[in-house]
């Protein structure tokens, strides 16, 4: 179900982006002795993994795939092997996430109403802070200080904060020089301004979206915490390296926790955060972390840089790999084909036909039709193939095709359909229309039925040599003619399908009767029986009404087998044909 599926799919992202929060934490420890903004990065990269799956990379990569011009050509290179770990990584839960009844239905609704309370819950506590904000924006007014941004004035006891992403503005509570000095002011002032330069108001409300979000994933708070740390710490940095007084900025953070609130929300930068203790010592201390040398430059850039192709790559080459399986499958499944095939007109007027396979490799069939090239090649019976032009049933010609293998009739019946398709130019659909058939049921009288004597015949073996003396005959073998039907070891299905050939209209077989049973029928062929027959690759002569007198099918089919035939309507299948072309002679 489609609720399962999206719970396998999001359960899937979780655990890759609680690998890469696990990763992210030992890179940080790898550049624990750089500057704080490094760290941050490495922080806010892992927040946005939350925002970006792996199974969307891939997704990429498949439409990059998609737009390559050369990917036929891509097709046919080998593929290089892919890692077991990035695949496992990259593909979803497998149906253990399905449910295994459909009484676990509420499970997928319970989950997002849950989910739905804590997002609405985080995003209610959000609003509210952005309200006091907001109220204290109203309030503020403008400032003499001169800044690299817009500096306003604003009651109350909110902490100096920057606010707003595109055009920022640092919001000073009133009176602020009443608890610190001027020298102190101007230290708060590039601190703020820091952040304005960092972005880290935008930045911030990334993660913010991340917590509303995922706001049942720990990781995600942590997440949280470490980027307040280090952006505070990235900022304090900042203002040792421009030569502020250790002392005055450190004095200076201390009235701000003392006497002013801390502000709401996470994206209004402001001076506090963070473990204010740790803050003093390595004020106090002028620690600045190092810069990065050129190797630690490349070696970052490049584990980013794979951290996003790689899904990527893998994408391209999962494309590729679905595609060239696609085509062998293709290829797998595409109907075998003749060789090479001559079909030529047969002006000749003669009307015996013939069709049959002279060899393994060899298909011929003189003096046929197409619509009766069509009943051999989709095995029904004549009645059952409607429309098509008129020379479908008038012209004849004379086939010899050959195969590249030996091949049996099942072969045959495939190669003939793609040559019909090919050379005739054939587009035929199936329907299933209410048409006249006939019921064979059980008479009024007793059945008198031969059932087969044991021993009479022998099981079809493909190890049975053809020229054993005096073999037996196989059982279930059946010859249909206009006049009659032979069969020996046969099932009424088989008796009900030969009289379909014999009579050309559809025969159901609604006796009843198991077991199997010997069958010599001799009738008069007359309108009612005026069809021809093609059972496997047997001759096929065209037959007239015969001229002597006798019972018909009707009368053989009561009298000697104590069974009747029906006329009713019931569900047919026929081919229509849609579209055909005479073939080139060749």
């Amino acid at each position: 179900m489609i609720g399962y599926e999206i719970i396998g799919q999001w359960t899937n992202h979780l655990w890759q982006s609680t690998l890469f929060v696990v990763v992210t934490a030992l890179a940080t420890l790898a550049f624990r002795k750089n500057s704080a903004g490094v760290r941050y990065c490495l922080w806010l990269s892992a927040s946005v993994k939350f925002l970006v799956p792996f199974a969307l990379l891939i997704k990429f990569g498949n439409s990059l795939w998609s737009a390559f011009a050369a990917r036929q050509i891509a097709t046919k290179l080998t593929l290089p092997a892919v890692s077991p770990t990035v695949q496992q990584i990259t593909q979803p839960f497998t149906a253990t996430s399905a449910p295994l009844t459909h009484t676990a239905d509420w499970i997928p609704i319970a989950i997002l109403s849950v989910w739905i309370c804590g997002f609405l819950g985080v995003a209610l506590v959000r609003f509210r802070g952005w309200l006091r904000i907001r109220s204290a924006m109203r309030a503020s007014t403008p400032t003499d200080i001169q800044a690299g941004a817009a500096v306003r004035s604003s009651p109350g006891l909110l902490e100096p904060g920057v606010v707003g992403f595109l055009r920022p503005t640092l919001l000073l509570p009133d009176e602020i020089l009443k608890h610190m000095p001027q020298s102190q002011l101007e230290t708060v002032i590039a601190h703020e301004l820091s952040h304005v330069r960092r972005r880290d108001n935008l930045t911030a409300a990334i993660h913010m979206v991340v917590e509303a979000i995922f706001w049942f994933h720990p990781f995600v708070w942590w997440i949280g915490a470490r980027l307040i740390a280090e952006r505070e710490r990235a900022c304090d940095e900042a203002v040792l390296s421009l030569g502020g007084e250790p002392r005055d900025y450190a004095d200076a953070i201390v009235s701000v926790c003392k006497f002013y609130v801390e502000s709401p929300l996470t994206c209004v930068s402001g001076i506090s955060g963070a473990d204010l203790k740790k803050r003093i010592v390595r004020i106090m201390a002028r620690h600045v972390g190092l810069r990065m040398s050129l190797g630690r430059k490349l070696l970052l850039g490049t584990a980013g840089l794979l951290a996003v192709a790689m899904p990527v790559v893998f994408g391209v080459f999962h494309a590729t790999q679905t595609r060239a399986e696609s085509q062998a499958e293709d290829a797998a499944n595409k109907p075998p084909v003749f060789a090479v095939a001559s079909i030529r007109p047969n002006n000749s007027g003669a009307r015996a036909v013939s069709i049959g396979a002279p060899s393994p490799d060899t298909f011929r069939a003189q003096n046929v039709w197409l619509r009766f090239l069509v009943q051999v090649a989709w095995d029904v019976k004549d009645f059952q193939v409607l429309g098509g032009p008129g020379w479908a049933t008038s012209d004849r010609y004379d086939i010899t095709a050959k195969s590249t293998e030996n091949a049996g009739f099942p072969e045959m019946r495939l190669m003939l359909k793609a040559l019909l398709e090919d050379r005739f130019q054939l587009k035929l659909h199936t329907e299933t229309r209410e048409l006249p058939i006939y019921a064979l049921v059980v008479g009024k009288g007793a059945v008198k039925l031969r059932q087969t004597s044991e021993g009479s015949c022998a099981m079809p073996s493909p190890d049975r040599p053809a020229n054993s003396p005096n073999p037996l005959p196989v059982c279930g073998n059946i010859s249909s003619r206009p006049d009659g039907v032979d069969g020996i070891g046969i099932s009424m299905a088989q008796l009900a399908s030969s009289l379909s050939n014999s009579m050309q209209q559809t025969v159901v077989d609604q006796t009843g009767l198991t077991g199997k049973f010997d069958v010599h029928m001799k009738w008069a062929a007359d309108q009612s029986t005026p069809g021809f027959w093609a059972p496997g690759l047997a001759h096929a002569p065209s037959v007239e009404a015969s001229a002597d007198s006798g019972p018909s099918i009707f009368t053989v089919i009561r009298e000697q087998l104590g069974l009747a035939l029906e006329a009713r309507k019931g569900p047919v299948t026929v081919l229509v044909i849609d579209h055909a072309e005479q073939p080139s002679p060749n």
